[in-house]
């Protein structure tokens, strides 16, 4: 392709003035497009890709009329050509003619139609609203569009738009598909073949990446440019995504939301994912992330400032991962990279690999954008956005799964990609979240939506529970049927079910997390080989457990709220929810952070908690798990709570 992103900002924002003159001379082949035509780039780009050719040989004929057949086959050439059965549905498309495939393709998908009486009117011209017609049905067979709207009342022609033109002319004003003057849409106007060169180029164009040359947000996913203490999120956000779960049922998930981002224990730990979702849903349209968290043009105007709206949608996108599966994961390459090959949109590609470090396995995850993915002699050549770098890189990967990247080679255990498509893969979730830029979008329907299909077929026809685990160190998990997982070097492996699983890209230098669904246990048992920090949660139909820390050796979690921990330095937390309480108008997630030498029991009642084994101070918090928030909190020397005491929580936390 030529260099056509260095000029496509000329004619798509008039105010930034790029010059042309590092085009090669007779870049085009035209002989009416001379190396200073002012829109030389929307040539290269559709007759680099094939999309338009030229009237004859030698001349491209930019101010020509355009027609229907013009229309349909240049949208066909774009969709890649796809194979189609020959229709005789119109007496006036010839058999052997250069549109004929593309009608018969472009009536079966509902992107044309004839006139009702037989007759297809290839030689017609087109209209500006008729074109614009065209390419929005094309759009909206993709599913990877942009569904960006703009009012159109403020064009003095506005009620010369034909009814059924609406929708695409505010559709093509909204994402810039056409030039339109600052007063005139002029939609009756009939469409020249420039017009739809420049159409084509910026359908599925990120303006503003190609204005200011990235996609990327104006800062790297680093923990520098985020909040350090504790995984920021606002009560807004948090209450969004907490109520999607428990309106699917997954109130463990909520649970498990609200001590993440509760625990100021947990660091920050990447958002890569988040970065990376915000920024294909803003080139989609599904989002105004900029526009509504900066006053540049630009996502790459938008800067790092912990602790703000900002850094709290970019959390919230990335937990959505954890509700989310990828379909495609963990199989072979060539399965994976078809969907990047395939994608019409930007695509979200995650990988994992094994670093061993002091002879311990941590599983690495992290997620960037491929733009683009062309497979040669065996090598998959990948055009990505990483949230790491501050521009767009190449990366190579091959069968034997060997990723290369501008930093060094990777060996990957699992990779995995996936498409976006808002309506559907995130139907659960209010994603457009506060920045909502669709107002067809309604986050009560989808929860409404959510509840009926989880509520009709559930995942899984036995009951189960969902464990969390860090894809670090060496440990072992055991239910009450004497089945287990462990984890250790050599990845993950045992003999305890899996029904399903949800991988966790937490950046590219933090362990990545897995959430496993496994039939229901009265209990399960965590044991671990080494000293470093653990992280485990399980959670059912009844109860969501947690326990974490360092110096623990074995952690037994029990669905009546009793957790045991052994070992020789502990410096632990635990958290406890009876999940029935989830569904009172205010509920709390009780936590305990303290530290024991041996044998340390916990056991979390109705409204109290008993503790055995607990020296130095201990902290006992309190979380609203419907606003998200710590309501109490109280630190306590362990000397005064003897052995057997039973502390009554609200006395502890009032």
């Amino acid at each position: 392709m030529k260099k056509w992103r260095r000029f496509l900002a000329a004619f798509l924002v008039g105010t930034l003035m790029i010059g042309i003159a590092s085009l090669p001379a007779g870049a085009i082949g035209f002989s009416d497009i001379p190396s200073t035509y002012g829109d030389i780039d929307a040539v290269n780009y559709v007759s680099d890709n094939k999309f338009m050719v030229g009237t004859n040989d030698v001349r491209f004929g930019p101010t020509d009329s355009l027609t229907r057949a013009m229309v349909v086959a240049v949208l066909y050439r774009k969709a890649g050509s796809p194979s189609v059965t020959l229709t005789n549905e119109f007496t006036d498309v010839l058999p052997g003619s250069y549109y004929a495939e593309a009608v018969s393709w472009a009536t079966q998908n509902g992107i044309a139609s004839g006139n009702g009486n037989g007759k297809f009117l290839p030689d017609a011209k087109v209209t500006r609203q008729d074109g614009m017609c065209f390419l929005y049905r094309y759009a909206n067979t993709t599913k990877t569009y942009s569904n960006k709207i703009a009012t159109i009342t403020g064009y003095s022609d506005y009620g010369n738009v034909s009814v059924y033109a609406r929708d695409a002319i505010r559709w093509a004003v909204g994402n810039k598909i056409m030039d339109f003057s600052p007063s005139m849409l002029q939609p009756k106007s009939i469409m020249s073949r420039i017009e739809l060169a420049k159409a084509i180029t910026r359908f599925g164009s990120n303006v503003e990446r190609i204005v200011a040359g990235y996609d990327n947000l104006g800062f790297i996913n680093s923990s520098s440019n985020f909040t350090s203490t504790k995984y920021y999120m606002t009560s807004s956000h948090y209450s969004k995504l907490s109520n999607a779960y428990k309106s699917c049922n997954e109130v463990a998930l909520a649970a498990s939301l609200a001590d993440r981002i509760n625990n100021t224990g947990r660091p920050w730990g990447g958002s890569c994912y988040g970065m990376s979702t915000v920024a294909i849903l803003d080139k989609l349209g599904k989002i105004a992330f900029n526009e509504n968290y900066f006053t540049s043009k630009t996502m790459y105007g938008v800067t790092a400032l912990g602790g703000t709206a900002r850094e709290s949608a970019i959390n919230y996108y990335q937990d959505c991962q954890r509700y989310l599966k990828y379909g495609t994961s963990g199989t072979s390459v060539s399965s994976v990279m078809d969907i990047c090959r395939n994608a019409e949109g930007p695509t979200l590609f995650s990988y994992w690999w094994d670093v061993i470090k002091d002879g311990k396995s941590v599983r690495h995850g992290h997620t960037v954008i491929v733009n683009s993915c062309t497979l040669s002699g065996g090598i998959y050549t990948l055009k990505v956005i990483n949230p790491n770098a501050t521009a767009e890189q190449t990366m190579t990967l091959n069968s034997a799964r060997v990723l290369t990247t501008p930093t060094g080679k990777i060996t990957l255990a699992e990779l995995a990609a996936k498409v976006i498509f808002p309506e559907k893969e995130y139907k659960n979730v209010d994603i457009d979240g506060e920045t909502n830029v669709d107002s067809g979008y309604s986050y009560a329907a989808s929860q409404a939506k959510a509840k009926e299909e989880y509520s009709a077929e559930p995942f899984f026809s036995e009951p189960y529970s969902i464990l969390e685990i860090k894809l670090a160190g060496n440990y072992t998990i055991w239910n009450s049927e004497n089945q287990y997982l462990s984890w250790n070097e050599s990845g993950l492996n045992g003999t305890m079910p899996i029904l399903d699983s949800v991988m966790i890209a937490n950046g590219e230098f933090a362990p990545a997390e897995m959430l496993l669904y496994v039939p229901t246990s009265e209990n399960f048992t965590f044991e671990s080989k080494s000293s470093e920090e653990v992280w485990f949660s399980v959670a059912d139909s009844s109860h969501y457990s947690r326990i974490s820390g360092s110096g623990l050796e074995r952690a037994v979690l029990k669905a009546d709220g009793v957790i045991e921990l052994e070992g020789e330095q502990l410096d632990f937390g635990t958290a406890y929810l009876p999940i029935g309480a989830m569904d009172q108008n205010s509920s709390s997630l009780f936590t305990l952070k303290g530290s024991g030498t041996g044998k340390v029991r916990v056991e979390y009642g109705e409204n109290e908690i008993s503790a055995e084994g607990l020296t130095g101070e201990y902290t006992v918090r309190s979380i609203d798990t419907c606003e998200g928030s710590v309501k109490a909190e109280q630190v306590a020397d362990a000397s005064e709570a003897r052995a057997e005491e039973t502390v009554p929580i609200f006395e502890l936390l009032r």
